[in-house]
Parts: structure tokens; sequence; C-alpha cells
């Protein structure tokens, strides 16, 4: 049975597949989509998450789903509703899944969220997939263009970043890894450079409030 929220007289609640095998953060996702307007079913994890889309795909607007569960992952999730359907479809990795999500980038995922975020981005990403989603629009409204390339050695120290940071996992799919205000673990850095990652990103009109040091 879906969690439901309070729904206003003129707006029609939206319906959403949360997909996570922590209750506790499953309940945190649950009580934030609630709280702007949504219904919620969830999913312990990709197994029930197929049922449950096999039963209610025509009544659902949105998955979102972590990469790293038991039985079926997120990405193997990924692949089943590709195979039938195109509904938008938001992951949640940690840092250290950065490899599958950047796989996920090419099956299809919408949006990608990295663990911890903010309540407050998962709502913006899935706002931003809602609106693709029904803009008769081809524009992609997080483009490349829209980024710019940091060198990740310009990333030596931990100190206090001046803007939000982002990883390019496709030509036109971002995930943000670090907020303003937050750190960059060195350990972490080094992690992304033995992954191959030459870059990060930043939003341009925030370079000139950029300083990796």
């Amino acid at each position: 049975m879906p969690h439901t929220g309070s729904m206003t007289t003129k707006i029609k609640e939206r319906m959403s597949l949360v997909v996570e095998d922590d209750a506790v953060f499953r309940r945190l996702i649950v009580k934030a989509l609630t709280r702007n307007n949504f219904a919620v079913v969830e999913a312990e994890n990709g197994i029930k998450a197929q049922r449950i889309f096999d039963e209610q795909h025509s009544d659902l607007d949105i998955i979102i789903s972590d990469v790293k569960m038991p039985e079926l992952d997120g990405v193997e999730f990924l692949k089943y509703v590709r195979s039938q359907s195109d509904i938008p479809f938001i992951l949640m990795t940690g840092f250290s899944e950065i490899v599958e999500a950047q796989g996920a980038a090419r099956l299809g995922a919408n949006e990608f969220l990295q663990k911890p975020f903010r309540t407050d981005d998962m709502i913006e990403a899935v706002e931003a997939c809602l609106h693709k989603a029904d803009s008769s629009s081809n524009m992609n409204l997080r483009s490349e263009k829209t980024f710019l390339a940091i060198r990740i050695e310009d990333f030596v120290s931990s100190s206090k970043l001046q803007s939000n940071i982002y990883l390019k996992l496709a030509s036109d799919k971002f995930i943000k890894i670090a907020n303003k205000g937050d750190y960059i673990p060195v350990d972490r850095i080094r992690f992304y450079k033995e992954k191959n990652i030459d870059f990060l990103y930043i939003i341009a009109p925030d370079r000139s409030t950029f300083d990796p040091s």
C-alpha cells in the first residue's frame, strides 16, 4: 500500500517507487517525497522492485533506486526497467561504486545522487527528470556546456570548497560529489585518479569563486 502525503485540491499526487535496502535511509527518502506531493511505494531490493514494477508500472511517474543491494542490484533493475519502459530513473550510489554508475549512465539512468546527499538535491533531481519527461523539447537541462572541467590534480588539499563539485559519468550525465562548503578528502581524490578520472567539474558561472587549494 503506497504511503501518501497531503494533497492540495489542484495538484495531482505523483507516484514514485523507492528501492533501498537500508530501512532507515529509505524512510528519510519517503518522508521527503511525501512532503513534496508524492505517493510512494517502497521496495527493499531489486527483486521486490521488479514485482512492483510489473504490477504498477503504468501508475509510476519515477523510480529512485540504490545501486548496491542484495539479491538484485540497482543496475540490473535499471536494465530490467529499460527493456520495457523509459520511465525516469534516478540511481543513488556510494562514491566507491562510481564505475557501476558510469555503466548505468550508458544504460539510460536519467539522474544520479551520490550518498550521502541532501534531500533538497534529491527533490531537485526528481523535478529535473519529470520536467524532461514532460517537456516537448529535446534540450538537456544539464548539458555538458553548463560545466567547466577542472583537472583533478588541482584538488590537492581538503580545503573548504567554494562551489559544488561534479563528476562526469557520460557526455550529458553528471553527479554532484561535493557541496559548496564541504571538503573532498585526499583519499577520495586518490580513488578517483585510480579509476582514471582526470577531471572534476563545476558549473561554469562558479569559475570566479573556485579555489581548490
